[in-house]
């Protein structure tokens, strides 16, 4: 752990969040730390860049997260980044020169991560606040031993539904590996024999003709 920021590409377009934390209770809904446009001290969580503007095309973007700060799919551009020993100053620039995104990352402590932490997830376009509680894997079903949860007895469900029907998918699969088995010895056999009769053939050549006479001089 400990990262603060996450470079990415293969994606033509530019997309950048808000420092976000994993959410164990919605992995498609991180939580944002800091609704700061452009400067982050000491930021809880990551933020992430997809910088994919180099050339070729450009992906089209429909919507946007609510965990986003900046994205633009119709210029291309360089995210030019200079370092120091506390900070990280980062600008996209558009092939016109002009600046489309810029943020700065400045580290005074070590970054720290405490299970069970109280993290809050801040809702950037409306300014609310709300606390959601960062739980371990082990605790994020909300569920007691003694009461099962609703996603609990599903997995139950699935795990016995899957046990029905996985001896017929192994008599099925059994069943397709001895044909192509036997699909390959008979083509083996019938290469065989191809060969030894071309063998066979090869030696009647090359034994002498006992009906030719041999000529004297």
């Amino acid at each position: 752990m400990g990262v603060d920021l996450v470079l990415e590409g293969h994606v033509h377009n530019y997309q950048r969040s808000y420092p976000i934390w994993y959410n164990s209770q919605d992995s498609s809904s991180p939580l944002v730390t800091n609704c700061d446009r452009n400067l982050y001290n000491n930021p809880l969580g990551q933020i992430y860049a997809i910088v994919g503007t180099g050339g070729v095309n450009l992906h089209g973007l429909y919507g946007k997260d609510q965990f986003t700060h900046s994205q633009q799919d119709s210029k291309f551009g360089t995210l030019n980044m200079h370092f120091t020993d506390t900070k990280v100053d980062s600008k996209f620039v558009d092939n016109d020169g002009s600046i489309g995104d810029q943020f700065s990352i400045s580290k005074t402590l070590k970054k720290s991560i405490i299970d069970g932490m109280q993290v809050p997830n801040q809702h950037c376009a409306s300014s609310q606040t709300s606390n959601t509680k960062i739980q371990s894997e082990s605790d994020s079903s909300g569920s007691s031993k003694d009461q099962p949860s609703a996603s609990s007895n599903d997995q139950t469900s699935t795990k016995s539904k899957i046990n029905k029907i996985i001896p017929d998918i192994q008599k099925e699969i059994k069943q397709r590996t001895d044909k192509k088995l036997e699909e390959v010895k008979n083509r083996i056999e019938q290469k065989r024999q191809e060969i030894q009769l071309h063998q066979d053939t090869i030696k009647k050549d090359l034994q002498p003709n006992k009906n030719t006479k041999s000529i004297k001089k």
